[in-house]
């Protein structure tokens, strides 16, 4: 029989410091995912033109962006005319992470291109089903325009169902996915003097 060994750290001692490892938010993750999938498709289709821009949200402290970035999108749906290809309603759906809203606020205003209406709904996240002030405002206007407005509610049901299409493994229904309670925090990076970023001109002046 082999004499046990000695002189060997032990692992079970009391006084072993334990890194803490943070579990992430596994739906703060999956929020990022429907916000960065929402901005790989098009729906633009016969008077409908959908256009997503990419709006990430970072931090300028050092003059100059520097991850990390957390996601934000801007969702525009311009229904035009047959007759002179100009809009007749616009919507605009903002998805930023800054918005702190209980709910998704809504704004209704005209267009100052085109003196349409323009209906902006600003939330940091989307709801699963289309916000009820949303729908009453855009009957309104469907209204006045002889139901005009009609298809585009089809256009707009589609993009909200397109969102929470499930995440595999993590939900696998749309209508009951994982979402999170509140937005994710944002980037907050210290201030360095040494930090430099040789890729990038600062956009203001080093102190």
């Amino acid at each position: 029989m082999s004499a046990p060994l000695t002189g060997l750290p032990n692992p079970h001692k009391s006084t072993s410091p334990i890194t803490f490892v943070a579990v992430p938010d596994v739906r703060l993750l999956l929020w990022s995912y429907r916000v960065l999938r929402s901005l790989q498709s098009n729906l633009s289709s016969g008077q409908l033109i959908h256009q997503p821009y990419y709006r990430p949200v970072s931090a300028l402290d050092q003059g100059y962006t520097h991850p990390p970035f957390l996601l934000g999108a801007d969702h525009v749906f311009e229904w035009r005319s047959t007759l002179h290809g100009f809009p007749l309603c616009i919507i605009t759906i903002s998805i930023n992470p800054l918005y702190h809203f209980p709910r998704p606020h809504l704004v209704v205003a005209n267009s100052f291109t085109y003196q349409c209406p323009h209906l902006h709904l600003l939330h940091w996240d989307l709801t699963p089903e289309i916000p009820l002030e949303l729908s009453e405002s855009l009957e309104q206007v469907n209204q006045y325009l002889d139901g005009n407005l009609t298809e585009l509610f089809v256009h707009l049901n589609q993009f909200y169902f397109d969102y929470f299409q499930p995440i595999t493994p993590y939900n696998r229904s749309p209508h009951s996915p994982l979402l999170p309670s509140e937005p994710p925090t944002t980037p907050f990076i210290p201030t360095i003097p040494t930090l430099d970023n040789p890729n990038t001109i600062p956009l203001v002046g080093q102190q």
